[in-house]
């Protein structure tokens, strides 16, 4: 007897209506696990304009108008852009700085990929706080270049990294932004909206990691990074923060294990622009462009830096195949108060420690 093939409607109400495509799922649970993974968007519902304690009503006559969700210019799923009269901008992420040493005052850092080198547009933050329904105004202070221009790739057109700074006006000084967005001219209808990072001070712990984005399609190296991290934990690291391009299976249930003990933190990341994010054209593009693999590297270390800049007393940039060992101390806590013991005295604070790098093959 031939057996009957299940309908059309069979196969709706034993998928979509049993919880897999549940009817009780509403956009806005979808928009916002979408939302989830890109971290440099603002929350929901505020990035809608109708968060109660947010810009409710952000439409302002002419100039300068909260941009919700519809209006952001993404690239590559992580960044939002700038398109200026002279070169673009790829943000990353924006971050509220307040350290006693800033001299100006709380400014807000911003990660940027342009596509010019010494670049003179002139730029400004609309900065939007909680509660306020128009954004305050602040002149961009300056375009910090993030590379050094002997290592390479100083020409035009290319991918460059930088760090752009903000100042918060002292009308609002004490308070944080929610989000910031960056245009040339202040009353233009902005195309990107970022959320502003910052953790408050806390006791702070000892020691993080940051990794720089990780791309092994073909490497198996999982048995490998098991003992890497397992080995930072006994030197006291607290916790160690990977970015993600393409990594081979077998690595991945690695970082989602650890991911689900709490000792690793993975953001997934992409390059920007017109650079290559299919995974097997990035792998070979990263392999062969090294200059530009390095430049692309400066985004996640710092990203990774200013998250976590009042969460740790130390902050340690690594590759998965090094790792800093004491000749005497038996943790990098003993490590560095040995190092503070011998250190020669200096009425400056010391900003980062530099260890001789030395190979080892098997």
């Amino acid at each position: 007897m031939k057996k009957k093939l299940p309908g059309f409607k069979t196969i709706f109400q034993n998928y979509f209506l049993s919880g897999i495509y549940s009817n009780k799922t509403t956009h806005g649970d979808i928009l916002s696990e979408a939302l989830t993974s890109i971290r440099n968007v603002p929350p929901l519902p505020y990035i809608f304009g109708t968060d109660i304690n947010g810009p409710k009503y952000y439409k302002m006559s002419g100039c300068a108008q909260f941009p919700t969700l519809y209006d952001l210019e993404f690239n590559n799923i992580y960044w939002q852009t700038l398109k200026t009269c002279n070169g673009t901008f790829y943000f990353y992420g924006a971050y509220f700085d307040d350290r006693e040493r800033v001299i100006k005052g709380p400014t807000l850092r911003i990660l940027s990929m342009m596509d010019r080198i010494e670049p003179t547009v002139k730029t400004y933050c609309q900065i939007w706080f909680q509660g306020e329904q128009k954004p305050v105004f602040s002149r961009m202070q300056g375009y910090r270049f993030m590379w050094n221009r002997k290592w390479g790739n100083f020409k035009q057109n290319i991918l460059q990294p930088y760090l752009l700074s903000c100042v918060v006006p002292r009308s609002h000084f004490g308070q944080v932004p929610d989000s910031v967005s960056v245009v040339e001219h202040k009353c233009d209808s902005a195309k990107n909206n970022l959320r502003v990072l910052y953790s408050e001070p806390r006791k702070k712990e000892n020691f993080a990691v940051c990794v720089k984005g990780l791309d092994y399609l073909n490497d198996d190296l999982s048995i490998r990074l098991v003992e890497w991290i397992e080995l930072l934990g006994i030197l006291g690291v607290g916790k160690i923060y990977f970015y993600e391009f393409s990594v081979h299976p077998n690595i991945s249930k690695v970082l989602r294990y650890y991911e689900q003990t709490g000792k690793i933190d993975v953001t997934p990341i992409t390059l920007p622009g017109n650079q290559p994010n299919e995974p097997f054209s990035r792998n070979i593009y990263l392999h062969k462009k090294v200059v530009n693999k390095r430049q692309n590297e400066l985004i996640p270390y710092n990203d990774c830096l200013y998250r976590n800049i009042y969460n740790y007393h130390f902050i340690a940039l690594l590759d998965i195949d090094e790792i800093i060992m004491s000749r005497t101390g038996l943790n990098w806590k003993e490590l560095i108060t040995g190092i503070r013991k011998n250190a020669t005295p200096s009425k400056k604070p010391v900003a980062s420690y530099c260890f001789r790098n030395v190979y080892f093959f098997d």
